[in-house]
């Protein structure tokens, strides 16, 4: 049952995964630059059992295949996919019918077109009203990929932006001329405050268990 999202926090950044339907999910996995470039040459198979690893796998064990992973990098190859599979087959073997019952479906497959990193930052445009321009979303502000609240952030943009719009059509105005005050809501001072919150919290979380975000 593919119906909820679960994001697990990691010493190095968490793993978190979306669904988007019955099949298919969307996946963001916060970690070290040097892990981040040795995931991405591990391949599409691997790096699927890595990811389900990242998931299931108990910490320590998992800085252990970190730790393989790395030097593996570092010799100008990759580990070797029996050795993820031995550690995965592992996991499954250990886990009780309770356990699987909080924790997300296995990944089947990732398809090599969507492996891609990215650095994390924090920006925030200065002011999101221009010459008939208005910023929303990604184009406004970007946070850390942590439980969503970009994407929500985003809609609370397209939001104040849709009430604004639909107040000057009733007036008959002029849609670029929008006034600047009710658009600068989506600039508010409580915005900036959960950026940089946001930004803190990514930096010193602690690891533990994957956790249920919510279920659609």
């Amino acid at each position: 049952d593919n119906r909820t999202a679960f994001q697990r926090f990691l010493p190095l950044g968490p793993i978190a995964f979306l669904p988007l339907g019955r099949d298919a999910t969307t996946m963001v996995w916060s970690t070290s630059p040097a892990l981040a470039s040795a995931y991405k040459a591990l391949g599409a198979e691997r790096l699927t059992t890595m990811v389900n690893l990242g998931f299931f796998m108990d910490e320590p064990g998992l800085a252990e295949v970190n730790a393989q992973v790395l030097a593996a990098q570092e010799r100008g190859t990759t580990v070797d996919a029996s050795t993820l599979d031995a550690k995965w087959n592992d996991v499954l073997m250990s886990l009780t019918a309770e356990q699987a019952k909080s924790l997300p479906p296995p990944i089947a497959s990732i398809s090599p077109t969507s492996i891609a990193s990215f650095p994390l930052k924090l920006s925030h445009a200065e002011s999101y009203i221009g010459d008939r321009t208005v910023l929303v979303g990604d184009a406004a502000h970007t946070v850390h990929p942590l439980a969503g609240q970009g994407l929500n952030m985003g809609l609370a943009d397209v939001k104040v932006l849709g009430e604004v719009w639909e107040s000057v059509r009733q007036q008959g105005g002029d849609l670029g001329e929008s006034p600047r005050a009710p658009c600068g809501a989506m600039a508010n001072p409580l915005r900036r405050r959960l950026y940089i919150a946001f930004t803190l919290y990514a930096r010193t979380i602690p690891g533990k268990p994957p956790t249920p975000l919510r279920d659609r």
